[in-house]
C-alpha cells in the first residue's frame, strides 16, 4: 500500500519456510546444528550445500546438479512452499556424492589435500584416484582407503575371519602367484566364493573399489604380502 501511495511498483514477494532439523525443531546452535564452516572443514563442497539449500522449501522442476547460474535460472517463487523445510543431512550426502564425481583429477587431488602423503609420485596419485573416486564422498573416506592401500597388516572381525578360513590356504596360495584369473584358474571358484575373501585379504573390508583399480593403486609387493599372510595358516 506505501508503494502504491508512492506511484512506485511492487516487487514480487516470496517467503522461505523455517528450516527444521530432523526432529522438526528449527535449526539452531542449541539444537546440535553445524554451520556451514564445519560443513565446509569435513569436505563438503560449495555446489553440495547450494544444490541442497536450493531445494529446501523450494521445490524445483530441476532434478539434476545445478551451477548457480542454473539456479537463478530455475527458481520460481510460485514453488516455494509453507510447509516447514526439513533439513536432512543424508539429502547434502547425496548432492557431495554428485559434486565428487563430477571433480577432474586435479580437482579431486586439491580436494584431498593432505590426505595424499607428499612421498608419493604422480602415478601413484593418479592410481589411488582411479581407485577410490566411486567410494569416496567425504576426505575421511579417502583416508580410510589411503589406510588400507598403504598401510599395515589388516584387522579382521571374527565372521570375515571365518570366510578367510573357509577359502582355505591353497585359495591364497594361488591369489599369492597371480591375482583373480589364476585364483579362478586355480580354485575353480566363481562369484562370491571368489571375491568376498579376495576382497577381505587385501581390504579388511567385504566391500569398496573395484578389485582391479584397487591392486593397481597398491604398492608393489603389498598384495602379494597381504595375500601370503593367508596362504600358509588361518588367521
Amino acid at each position: 500500500m506505501i508503494l502504491a501511495a508512492l506511484d512506485l511498483s511492487a516487487p514480487l514477494y516470496g517467503h522461505v519456510s523455517l528450516l527444521v532439523g530432523p526432529s522438526g525443531a528449527p535449526l539452531s546452535k542449541r539444537q546440535g546444528a553445524a554451520s556451514v564452516r564445519e560443513y565446509r572443514e569435513r569436505g563438503f563442497t560449495a555446489g553440495a550445500i547450494i544444490n541442497h539449500l536450493f531445494r529446501l522449501g523450494h521445490a524445483s522442476a530441476e532434478h539434476g546438479f545445478l551451477s548457480v547460474a542454473q539456479m537463478a535460472q530455475a527458481f520460481d517463487a510460485t514453488r516455494l512452499g509453507r510447509a516447514p523445510a526439513r533439513f536432512d543431512e543424508q539429502q547434502l550426502l547425496m548432492w557431495q556424492k554428485d559434486a565428487v564425481h563430477r571433480m577432474g583429477d586435479q580437482e579431486l587431488r586439491a580436494w584431498l589435500g593432505p590426505i595424499v602423503p607428499p612421498h608419493l609420485d604422480e602415478d601413484a596419485v593418479s592410481a589411488f584416484i582411479a581407485a577410490v573416486r566411486p567410494n569416496i564422498v567425504l576426505p575421511a573416506d579417502a583416508q580410510t582407503w589411503m589406510d588400507i592401500i598403504y598401510g599395515g597388516p589388516l584387522t579382521l572381525a571374527a565372521n570375515e575371519a571365518d570366510v578367510i578360513r573357509s577359502a582355505g590356504s591353497s585359495y591364497f596360495s594361488a591369489a599369492a602367484q597371480a591375482i583373480l584369473t589364476a585364483v579362478r584358474t586355480a580354485t575353480g571358484k566363481t562369484g562370491a566364493a571368489l571375491y568376498k575373501p579376495l576382497r577381505l585379504a587385501l581390504t579388511g573390508l567385504p566391500h569398496g573399489p573395484e578389485l582391479a583399480p584397487l591392486l593397481k593403486a597398491m604398492p608393489a609387493g603389498k598384495a602379494r604380502e597381504r595375500l601370503a599372510r593367508f596362504a600358509g595358516a588361518a588367521p
